[in-house]
């Protein structure tokens, strides 16, 4: 990540890669050739690229500004507080034309194109991310849910097997064809409780994968806090270490060490970001 780069509204690019907020707020997003742009206003979080990648969502004080990448215009979308209090998640739903937001007192979905605001069932941290044409899933502590085009709901519970039950899901749920991967805190009759990355089967709701990640010295793979799945892509995030988990054929390998950490080396209280590889 450079320590400068050209304004985004100087020169926009094709589509985002990924995105990193310095400390003193100003964005940098990646572009497709290896080129960084600078967005400044609004906060950053880990879902805030649009399923296109042409656009970003960035947290505001009352709502939310949404840059196009490929033009360097952006617009506020306002929210009203009494809907959501303060807005601490962000969802970009497949069709890349709504946003899910989320707070204290409720969650409401906002119609990118005309600043629409209606009222969402459920909170917007359960919601997956995904591809554009992928279903709108859900993943609820209780069950998982998909909503087929036609508006159909299938509701599932979950098979972890006799001797694992889930606490809580933690983080973004990220969905890819078939699949949904999510970051969960499970509950084991006989070892230790511990956090672990959870790839679940959208036909039947059964948790087909399970990736555990040791924490401690002297050899540190993630903090207490566990690490929050990034997705099926190589998207990045400041501070720890990228890894990228392979399922179907049982290798983790390292992917990248973030900015912040390539001088220090590992860095044993910073969390390990997961990106799940095909």
């Amino acid at each position: 990540v450079p320590a400068t780069a050209t304004a985004l509204t100087d020169s926009p690019l094709p589509r985002a890669v990924a995105a990193v907020q310095r400390g003193n707020g100003r964005i940098l997003v990646l572009g497709p050739g290896n080129d960084w742009r600078t967005v400044t206003g609004g906060g950053l979080t880990s879902d805030a690229i649009a399923p296109d990648g042409r656009r970003l969502a960035l947290l505001q004080s009352g709502g939310i500004r949404v840059v196009d990448v490929s033009t360097g215009a952006a617009h506020f979308v306002a929210v009203p507080q009494a809907s959501t209090s303060e807005i601490s998640s962000i969802r970009w739903l497949p069709d890349g034309d709504r946003i899910a937001a989320g707070g204290d007192t409720g969650s409401v979905v906002l119609s990118v194109a005309e600043g629409k605001v209606s009222p969402l069932d459920g909170p917007a941290h359960d919601l997956a991310a995904g591809r554009p044409d992928g279903p709108l899933v859900k993943v609820t502590k209780a069950e998982l849910v998909t909503r087929s085009e036609d508006g159909r709901e299938t509701r599932r519970e979950y098979g972890t097997g006799e001797d694992v039950a889930l606490g809580t899901w933690e983080g973004t749920a990220r969905q890819d064809g078939g699949r949904v991967a999510r970051t969960a805190y499970l509950r084991y009759e006989a070892t230790e409780d511990t956090y672990a990355v959870a790839v679940i089967d959208l036909a039947n709701g059964r948790v087909t994968d399970l990736l555990t990640l040791e924490f401690g010295y002297p050899e540190a793979r993630r903090s207490n806090g566990c690490c929050e799945t990034l997705g099926w892509a190589g998207e990045l995030r400041d501070g720890g270490s990228v890894l990228a988990w392979r399922p179907a054929v049982g290798k983790l390998y390292r992917v990248a060490q973030l900015p912040g950490t390539a001088t220090r080396g590992l860095d044993s209280g910073a969390d390990v970001s997961l990106a799940i590889a095909p």
